[in-house]
């Protein structure tokens, strides 16, 4: 069961889920039960909140117009001068312009040197240009307008924040192995070998493109992010984020779980576009779960996981040691965890 599907129960029974530091994270069946368990506890309890989310998203595009009705007691003729409904969307007009309002001031960000010495002030100024740079490449203009039109039309929005090992230039070293045409020793930092999890050092391919690696920023509406259920945010030590991908290239990353992985058959999913739900064609609902580092999980924790197998699982890869993703809420209401848009403030 997913996210996709209308599950039509929201208040489920009790579920005696154990705290994630008291099973056993070695044992993969145990792990996964406990994973596939709490994640459905988690949608289950969302559906309510869900259904307003998409509702808003329907309002904010202006659709959600009164249906035309017949009435049999009434002939057709007293409806041949009957003039349409007009409807003027305020709500689009209310949230575009707020959006405006606070991304009109970009955020100033000022690299101060540590002292007044020539090299630090012209160090001080590179920094300053490559901080800009950055906000650039990554056009993070965009992704606030992004980020405050969730917030506003949802309640809350999300942007995950993680690590594309994919991105960037080609890897020095690689450039070298492509150049001598062999392979090498996958050197770090220090100039000691890179091992892989089999403890043996790992070789860079000429064949097979090494990357530098850079970070990469998602915006995620909230039917796909699952928190633990907590009276406020700060409190919150898991989450989960719910993905698709298809099944064949799922295979190719993970050829030793090939087998276990198979086609999300009736599972809906919900398009945007028009506002309908349709059955996933070959592709596989999988999900992300992402523990912070506490007091009884000093490591905190990853699991890539889908219904039937586990495709990752390691300490959390991160080393602020935080849940990897900016949260950004319309309102906070007391001792409700997910935040609350406005939009519910003029529905009567």
């Amino acid at each position: 069961m997913s996210y996709f599907d209308e599950l039509g129960d929201e208040s489920p029974d009790k579920v005696n889920v154990k705290p994630f530091h008291a099973i056993n994270k070695q044992d993969e069946e145990e792990l996964l039960k406990w994973c596939t368990s709490v994640s459905q506890v988690l949608q289950k309890q969302s559906i309510t909140r869900n259904s307003k989310c998409k509702k808003h998203l329907e309002t904010y595009r202006g659709s959600t117009v009164a249906s035309k009705r017949s009435d049999l007691r009434r002939s057709e003729r007293q409806y041949l001068n009957r003039v349409n409904k007009f409807i003027v969307n305020h709500l689009h007009d209310m949230t575009e312009t707020r959006i405006s309002q606070l991304t009109r001031l970009k955020p100033a960000v000022n690299v101060l040197p540590t002292n007044d010495e020539y090299e630090d002030r012209n160090s001080a100024k590179a920094v300053k240009y490559l901080i800009d740079h950055l906000w650039y490449i990554n056009n993070i203009e965009e992704l606030r307008s992004k980020m405050l039109r969730n917030s506003f039309i949802f309640g809350e929005s999300f942007c995950f924040v993680t690590w594309n090992k994919n991105k960037g230039d080609l890897h020095p070293m690689y450039v070298q192995s492509k150049k001598l045409g062999l392979k090498l020793d996958f050197l770090d930092a220090s100039g000691n070998p890179v091992l892989d999890s089999e403890g043996k050092p790992m070789k860079i391919d000429p064949k097979k493109p090494v990357y530098v690696g850079d970070v990469d920023y998602e915006i995620e509406v909230p039917w796909r992010v699952y928190m633990q259920r907590q009276k406020s945010f700060d409190k919150v030590d898991y989450a989960f984020r719910v993905r698709v991908a298809a099944t064949e290239t799922l295979k190719k990353e993970y050829p030793d779980k090939a087998d276990k992985l198979k086609v999300s058959t009736n599972v809906k999913t919900y398009n945007s576009d028009d506002f309908s739900e349709h059955f996933l064609e070959q592709e596989t609902v999988y999900y992300e779960f992402f523990h912070k580092k506490t007091k009884h999980c000093p490591e905190g924790y990853y699991v890539k996981f889908c219904d039937d197998a586990i495709l990752e699982m390691d300490i959390l890869p991160y080393s602020h040691g935080e849940l990897p993703f900016v949260r950004m809420t319309d309102m906070d209401v007391p001792e409700q965890l997910n935040g609350v848009s406005q939009y519910e403030m003029v529905k009567p």
